[in-house]
C-alpha cells in the first residue's frame, strides 16, 4: 500500500484536539473480486474503502468512515457526530491484529500502526478519549455519543490500545512506549470507578452494582477488564491487579443465577436489561480465568454458554431482554449481535476442549452467511460488505457502515482457525420441534452433515453431529 502526498485540510492545533493532522485523499480503491470466491473468506475490500489515510506530527494515521450508504457505498456523515469515530479505528484496529496474528501480514501492522496513532492523538487532557471528528478532522467534544469520559469508545480504545502494546512491545518498544504511556493517562478515569465499589443500584427485577462503567455497564466493563488483563503484564502496574478483581466481582453479580428465572444464565449487560450486541461478557471471563485462575470466572461463561446462549441456539435469536417491562425483542439483527458471542464460545471451547461450544461458535456465525430468520446473506464476500441489519422482519438495511463490516470480519477472522467451528458455519438451520420436556433443533451443511442441538433444563447439549 503505498504513501500519498496530497494536501488537504489542517487539525487546528490545540491541546484539546488531536493535533497537526492533514486529511490525504482516499488511499484505497474497493471493487468486486472476480471469479469464486469462498463466502466466509474475510475480504477487507469494504474496509479499506472505509479507511482514510491523514499525516500528523507523529507519523501517518488512518480514520475509519463511519456510514456507507447503498447503493453507491459513498461515505456518509454521521448528523451531529462526524465523519469517522475512535469506536470503529478502535475495532479495526484489532481486526487487523487478528489479521497479523493469523498470517503474519506486514501490511497488517501497518495498519494497526496508524489506527492507534489515530487513538492516541483523540486523548482528550482528562485521559479519557474523545469519540466523534468532523470532515475537518476536528474531534467533536460535545455530543452525548462523542465526549471525552469513561464510556463505550474509551474502554475500546484502552483495549486496542493495550493490545497494540503487547505485539509492538518487542518489535518496536519506541511505539508501544507511547501506547504504554497513553494508557497510563487512563489510570484515573479507571481508579475512579472503584472508588464506588460496594454501592449498588436498585432495579425493578433487582439489585445491580454501581461501581462498573457507565453505573451498572457489565457490557462495557468486560471490554475494560480485557484492557487491564494486557495492562497488568506492564512492569510496575500491579494497580491493575487491584482493580481486576472488583470489576470482575462486579460483572459476575450481574448474572441471572435463579433456575426458575427465564433469564438463568444470562450476564446482564445493564441495570435490568440483557442485549446481545456489544455483550463481551463470556469471552472477558475466560480469558480472566486464563489470566487469574479465578474459577468463578469460567464457571459463570459456561454457566452462560450452556443455559443463556444455548437456549437462544435451540429456541431461537433474541436482540434484547427487558426485565423491568417483562418484553423481548428478536429484532433488530445486527452483526455486533454476533461476534461477541463467536469469541466467546471459541474461547470457552479452547479452555475446555467441548466441541459442542466450537460447534456453537459457527452456528451463531451462521447468520452472516444467511442462516438467519429471513434467509439473507448478510455478509458478502465478493465486496467485503456487511449489510447493517435486518431491523424487522422482511425488511433488509443495505447500507454497510463501519460496525457491522468490521463486526463481521471479527467474526470470520476467529472462526479461521477452528475446522469445527468452520464446518458449522455452513450448516443452515433445517427444523425445530418439543418433545417430552426439551426443545430440539435440527441444522445441515450442504455436504449433508447433521447437527442436532438440544436445550432443556440441564442446558444446551449437541445430540447428534458428524464431528
Amino acid at each position: 500500500m503505498a504513501e500519498q502526498d496530497e494536501e488537504g485540510v489542517s487539525w487546528p492545533d490545540t491541546r484539546s484536539r488531536a493535533t497537526g493532522l492533514v486529511l490525504l485523499s482516499l488511499v484505497f480503491f474497493v471493487g468486486c473480486r472476480p471469479g469464486s470466491v469462498r463466502p466466509w473468506e474475510p475480504n477487507y475490500d469494504h474496509l479499506l474503502h472505509l479507511t482514510e489515510r491523514a499525516r500528523s506530527p507523529v507519523g501517518p494515521v488512518e480514520i475509519v468512515h463511519v456510514y456507507s450508504e447503498f447503493p453507491d457505498y459513498r461515505w456518509v456523515e454521521a448528523p451531529g457526530e462526524g465523519v469517522a469515530c475512535v469506536d470503529d479505528a478502535a475495532r479495526a484496529a484489532l481486526l487487523w491484529l487478528r489479521r497479523w496474528d493469523r498470517t503474519g501480514e506486514e501490511e497488517a501492522l501497518t495498519h494497526v500502526r496508524h489506527l492507534l496513532r489515530f487513538l492516541v492523538l483523540m486523548q482528550q487532557p482528562n485521559g479519557a478519549f474523545a469519540n466523534f471528528v468532523d470532515a475537518r478532522l476536528e474531534p467533536n467534544l460535545t455530543a452525548v455519543s462523542s465526549r471525552p469520559c469513561l464510556s463505550w469508545w474509551t474502554v475500546r480504545a484502552a483495549w486496542a490500545l493495550a493490545e497494540g502494546w503487547h505485539r509492538f512491545k518487542s518489535r518496536d518498544p519506541a511505539f508501544a512506549d507511547s501506547l504504554r504511556e497513553s494508557l497510563l493517562r487512563l489510570r484515573a478515569a479507571m481508579d475512579s470507578l472503584v472508588s464506588r465499589y460496594g454501592m449498588w443500584e436498585q432495579g425493578v427485577a433487582g439489585r445491580y452494582p454501581a461501581w462498573l462503567v457507565n453505573g451498572s455497564g457489565a457490557d462495557a466493563t468486560s471490554v475494560l477488564v480485557l484492557a487491564l488483563l494486557r495492562l497488568r503484564e506492564m512492569e510496575g502496574q500491579a494497580w491493575a491487579d487491584s482493580l481486576l478483581p472488583r470489576l470482575l466481582e462486579g460483572i459476575l453479580a450481574m448474572q441471572v443465577a435463579d433456575s426458575s428465572d427465564s433469564l438463568y444464565g444470562a450476564l446482564l449487560c445493564f441495570r435490568d436489561l440483557w442485549h446481545t450486541w456489544g455483550a463481551n461478557q463470556m469471552y472477558a471471563l475466560v480469558r480472566a480465568w486464563r489470566a487469574l485462575g479465578d474459577p468463578r470466572c469460567l464457571r459463570a461463561a459456561e454457566l452462560e454458554a450452556r443455559h443463556w446462549r444455548g437456549r437462544l441456539l435451540v429456541c431461537g435469536f433474541l436482540h434484547e431482554v427487558d426485565r423491568a417491562s417483562g418484553r423481548s425483542r428478536r429484532y433488530p439483527q445486527i452483526a455486533y449481535d454476533i461476534r461477541p458471542a463467536v469469541w466467546g464460545f471459541l474461547e470457552l471451547a479452547d479452555a475446555t476442549g467441548d466441541s459442542l461450544w466450537s460447534v456453537a461458535a459457527g452456528l451463531w456465525a451462521s447468520w452472516l452467511l444467511g442462516n438467519n430468520s429471513d434467509g439473507v446473506r448478510m455478509y458478502d464476500a465478493r465486496t467485503g460488505r456487511t449489510f447493517d441489519g435486518l431491523p424487522e422482519p422482511g425488511r433488509l438495511n443495505r447500507n454497510a457502515g463501519a460496525e457491522s463490516t468490521i463486526e463481521a470480519l471479527l467474526a470470520l477472522e476467529a472462526l479461521q482457525g477452528n475446522p469445527t467451528a468452520m464446518r458449522a458455519l455452513r450448516a443452515r438451520w433445517e427444523s425445530s420441534w418439543t418433545e417430552d420436556g426439551r426443545t430440539y433443533r435440527r441444522a445441515v451443511t450442504p455436504e449433508g452433515v447433521p447437527y442436532l442441538l438440544a436445550h432443556d433444563g440441564s442446558g444446551v447439549s449437541l445430540v447428534t453431529s458428524d464431528r
